[in-house]
């Protein structure tokens, strides 16, 4: 490479960025009940074992959701804001 040859790949759309909301779900692996921090209403969930089964669906309560029903494994969590779908893993105890 030549000096003072330089290559910029890039370019401005005019449009503003997408921002997602941020969740963090915590007590994971969750015993009875799972946290998630970011959310400010109740929003329609989905949950969905490893082999893409939908395992329960509901309406968040405010900040938890109640998960000692579910059999021991890993959990895909999928909430439905206004603006997005946000996507987390857990682990159920």
């Amino acid at each position: 490479m030549s000096e003072g040859l330089h290559y910029f790949v890039g370019f401005n759309t005019g449009l503003n960025p997408i921002t997602q909301p941020i969740i963090s779900l915590y007590r994971n692996p969750a015993n009875n009940i799972l946290h998630i921090a970011g959310l400010i209403e109740n929003n329609l969930y989905r949950i969905y074992n490893m082999l893409g089964v939908e395992v329960s669906t509901g309406y968040s309560n405010g900040n938890s959701l109640y998960v000692a029903d579910l059999p021991k494994g890993v959990y895909l969590l999928q909430i439905q804001t206004k603006s997005s779908v946000l996507q987390s893993r857990f682990v159920k105890k």
